[in-house]
């Protein structure tokens, strides 16, 4: 039996809604490719490559559509008195952890990550590579838009360091498919301002990561959470915030004191203070599921 285009297409990828867009779930390698056997052992004919799609995994680009911006007020810091891990200490200076796992899964500009690492200075990078000891965020090299430590997310990058009652610290809090992890900056010295001897910290931050699976309430977004933090030292040359990931174009850069975002110019070079309960969101877009499905196999004449 010779299979059409469409009824492989409707085989292979699972479903298909009569007068819709056909929707595929989120492998995005070539499914038939030449001469391929079914499990009956029929010959599909020879129709090249045929690849899925699917909006959160071949988007790759971060923009107004993708991850819509939105700033918030009067938003608190969650709670992490108890059951956090500690992964830069107190006095510390350009700490980056070890790859820590994220407990649940997290699609980001298209990939999957279940890993992660943070960096003292303000900023998480997604995968099992480490960030590093890098501080320098308005680096034409390796600074927030750029490709170094892609992909990364800055709720607050600067040259920080951890104030002497402060520690860097995660937690994942939740259920599925609403759990959420917390990275927290707390007590931090903002900014070194050209030492880190006995730091006193004098502000405190939070990244969210939300769970990407279906049915979440906040599925996949990021946020970033506030408490009370004064202007940034002239000597540390200003902080960055937002997304970057792939190319050093592809980014969403927040200006704090406006409340704005630009997804083509970079702002690394702020150095304003941010009130308590101020929030920054970045809502993913979620693929609605198809009704009314209905399958029919094609046979040769």
């Amino acid at each position: 039996m010779i299979l059409t285009l469409a009824a492989i297409v409707a085989a292979v990828v699972g479903f298909q809604a009569v007068g819709q867009t056909v929707v595929t779930p989120v492998n995005q390698h070539d499914l038939v490719t030449g001469e391929k056997k079914v499990d009956d052992g029929s010959l599909i004919e020879s129709l090249g490559p045929i690849k899925t799609f699917n909006p959160f995994s071949d988007s790759q680009l971060i923009s107004s559509t993708t991850y819509a911006f939105q700033a918030l007020a009067s938003v608190a810091l969650e709670d992490m008195s108890t059951g956090t891990i500690q992964v830069a200490a107190a006095a510390s200076d350009d700490t980056n952890s070890t790859i820590q796992n994220l407990g649940f899964e997290f699609w980001y500009d298209g990939a999957r990550f279940t890993t992660f690492g943070v960096n003292g200075n303000g900023f998480v990078r997604l995968g099992a590579v480490s960030s590093g000891t890098t501080w320098l965020n308005e680096s034409a090299t390796t600074g927030f838009n750029t490709t170094t430590n892609a992909p990364k997310i800055a709720p607050y990058w600067d040259d920080l360091c951890v104030g002497a009652a402060g520690q860097v610290h995660y937690k994942t809090v939740g259920s599925t498919p609403n759990r959420k992890l917390v990275v927290e900056w707390k007590d931090m010295k903002i900014t070194r301002n050209t030492t880190c001897t006995t730091p006193v910290g004098n502000g405190t931050f939070q990244l969210w990561i939300f769970e990407s699976a279906s049915g979440g309430t906040h599925q996949g977004r990021i946020q970033f959470v506030y408490g009370a933090l004064p202007t940034s030292a002239a000597a540390d040359n200003g902080y960055s915030i937002g997304l970057q990931s792939g190319a050093a174009t592809n980014f969403a850069s927040v200006t704090s004191a406006t409340d704005t975002v630009s997804y083509t110019v970079a702002n690394n070079a702020q150095v304003d203070a941010i009130a308590a309960g101020k929030s920054f969101a970045f809502t993913t877009v979620v693929p609605i599921q198809p009704t009314n499905l209905n399958f029919s196999m094609v046979t040769p004449p």
